[in-house]
C-alpha cells in the first residue's frame, strides 16, 4: 500500500523541477517574444507557462499563474498594437 506512494513521490520528483526548468525557459523566449514583438512565440510561453503553473499548482503554481496573466497581457497588447493601429 505504501509502495504505491512511495512511486508517485519518485515521479514528481522529477516532473516538479523538469515542468520548472521548461518554465524559466518559456519566460525567457517571452522577455525575446516581447521585445519581438512576436505573437506566435509569446502564445506558446503563454500555453507552456499556464501547462507548467498547472502542474505546479499544489506548490508554487499559484504564484507562476501571475507571470502567465501577465504574459496574456502582453500578448493582448502585441496584438492589439500590430493589428489595431
Amino acid at each position: 500500500m505504501f509502495n504505491q506512494y512511495r512511486e508517485a513521490s519518485y515521479f514528481w520528483d522529477i516532473v516538479g523541477p523538469v515542468s520548472l526548468l521548461f518554465f524559466a525557459i518559456f519566460l525567457i523566449l517571452s522577455v525575446h517574444a516581447v521585445k519581438k514583438k512576436s505573437i506566435l512565440l509569446l502564445l506558446i510561453s503563454v500555453i507552456v507557462t499556464g501547462i507548467v503553473s498547472y502542474i505546479t499548482l499544489w506548490s508554487i503554481g499559484r504564484y507562476l499563474f501571475v507571470i502567465m496573466i501577465l504574459q496574456f497581457i502582453a500578448l493582448g497588447y502585441i496584438t492589439y498594437k500590430k493589428f489595431i493601429n
